[in-house]
């Protein structure tokens, strides 16, 4: 055997030691590095989930606030228009216009042709909404008056659905029309300026919506009987016609 041979094997030995070295701080060093890594992703993803939910409260309680708000402003309006001059006036007359037609009763023939109106465009919507067939008995007003007014501001309004509120007097000479185009064009404007969709006028001693500014169908109707007397705001006026107060708010969740 050579001499040379003797010699280059502890190179080799030192060559293979050195490169096990070498693979080992490799590894040392791939295994440091995913650990950083990883500790970084996981402190990136809570700071950014932080970041998230502080942004989501932040939201959270700025629209709260601002519900807070809307229904403080709600209260303020209702109270001043309530207690307004206008208003108390128009509940005491309205009433009393009410009374009388209810009193006077109506003919057969104006009630058939309510109801005729309300199987050609109301029951259809119903139908729609409820997808079966709905009873036409069951959504029919209860009283004289209601009759009466729906057909001269509904059945007979020259207006289109939507614009239903521009008639100020049906002109069928009833003490209520009089007392309409005078407080009507008053009311309208009233609720348009606050923001009100509608404005009812509600008399809480019979129970009835004796005004409105939409001219739906629950115009005139009762809150006592008949189809509105489960309604959110059968159980507002109900609410406060139990409290001693009379500027109290009472407010309803919204509901179909």
């Amino acid at each position: 055997m050579r001499s040379t041979d003797f010699a280059g094997a502890p190179r080799l030995a030192l060559w293979g030691l050195a490169a096990k070295l070498f693979a080992v701080l490799i590894l040392l060093g791939a295994v440091a590095v995913l650990v950083t890594g990883v500790l970084g992703y996981f402190r990136a993803r809570d700071a950014l989930e932080k970041a998230v939910f502080d942004q989501l409260t932040t939201a959270r309680q700025t629209k709260a606030r601002q519900v807070e708000t809307y229904f403080r402003t709600i209260q303020a309006e209702l109270r001043l228009l309530a207690t307004s001059k206008m208003v108390v006036e128009a509940v005491r007359e309205f009433r009393v216009a009410v009374d009388e037609l209810d009193r006077a009763g109506v003919p057969l023939a104006l009630r058939q042709k309510v109801g005729d109106w309300y199987v050609e465009h109301f029951i259809p919507e119903m139908r729609r909404v409820l997808g079966k067939e709905p009873d036409l008995a069951d959504y029919m007003p209860v009283g004289a008056a209601p009759y009466y007014l729906q057909y001269h501001y509904i059945v007979t309004n020259p207006q289109p659905p939507a614009r239903r509120k521009l008639l100020d007097d049906a002109g069928d000479g009833s003490d209520y029309s009089r007392l309409h185009a005078t407080y009507h064009p008053l009311m309208r404007a009233a609720a348009g300026t606050v923001g009100f969709f509608d404005f009812l006028v509600a008399d809480v001693k019979s129970g009835r919506l004796i005004y409105t500014v939409e001219k739906e169908v629950d115009f005139t109707t009762s809150l006592h009987s008949g189809p509105y007397r489960r309604s959110n705001v059968a159980a507002a006026v109900a609410r406060c016609a139990a409290v001693a107060d009379r500027s109290t708010v009472c407010l309803e969740d919204f509901a179909p």
